[in-house]
């Protein structure tokens, strides 16, 4: 009963963990997509084209052949709304949802520009955030680990102190 329960949850939490992981990873070439993405738009380039040529500065494995995956269904021609869709499933993550909800609006308005640059704001954000989450679990540990050489140097001294009274009660 007991492997039975673990062999229907522990699926789902290792993809939970390895999502999170990979929301981590993916953040720096979300923005870095973002980037060149809106510098392609405000160049003049057609989105299909923009995101083509994003595609080859992506570094990671899985947003790289999702973003493939995109590009490839928009050449064939299918529709932008159900290829991105396809992309925006192949990932939980609130900064790849954005990135398609304003692609979206995008082919409705043809305004995106700003809506990226905002985007990209708010992933530089969130790399501050996480960068600041490192250094206070760092500091942290350093705490931990000065607090434990510490109490080792406050035992020692203790035992030696000890072992002295022992020696001297037994001389008297």
């Amino acid at each position: 009963v007991l492997g039975f329960i673990i062999g229907i949850f522990l699926p789902a939490v290792i993809l939970y963990i390895s999502n999170e992981r990979d929301n981590v990873v993916i953040l720096k070439d979300l923005k870095w997509l973002y980037e060149t993405i809106t510098v392609q738009l405000q160049a003049g380039l057609h989105i299909q084209q923009a995101l083509a040529e994003s595609e080859g500065l992506i570094k990671n494995k899985r947003l790289k052949m999702a973003l493939h995956t995109l590009v490839e269904r928009l050449m064939k021609g299918e529709d932008m709304a159900m290829s991105l869709t396809g992309f925006e499933n192949s990932f939980r993550n609130n900064y790849v949802s954005s990135f398609c909800l304003i692609l979206r609006q995008m082919q409705d308005s043809g305004y995106a520009v700003k809506l990226l640059e905002d985007i990209r704001l708010q992933i530089e954000e969130m790399e501050r955030m996480q960068l600041h989450k490192k250094k206070e679990a760092l500091e942290m540990q350093l705490q931990i680990f000065q607090m434990l050489l510490f109490i080792g140097v406050l035992v020692l001294v203790m035992y030696g102190c000890i072992t002295a009274a022992i020696q001297n009660i037994n001389y008297l």
